[in-house]
Formats: structure tokens, sequence, C-alpha cells
């Protein structure tokens, strides 16, 4: 199990990145439902 330490979002809100305790850094590209 992984603690979240930081989340920050793009400036355009398209991407979400967040870091945890297990020295990763995650980024999700964020989608409006719809623009799909």
């Amino acid at each position: 199990v992984a603690t979240i330490y930081s989340l920050a979002f793009s400036p355009d809100s398209m991407f979400l990145a967040a870091s945890s305790n297990t020295e990763t850094i995650h980024i999700f590209r964020l989608v409006n439902p719809k623009e799909k």
C-alpha cells in the first residue's frame, strides 16, 4: 500500500500527477466523459 505525498494538476487541468512513498510519480490524463 502506497502513501500519496502530493497531487498536482497541470495548468490546463488535462493531467494529474501523484507522487508516493514508493519513489514513483504517476501521471494520469484526465478525460471529460462527454468528450469520449
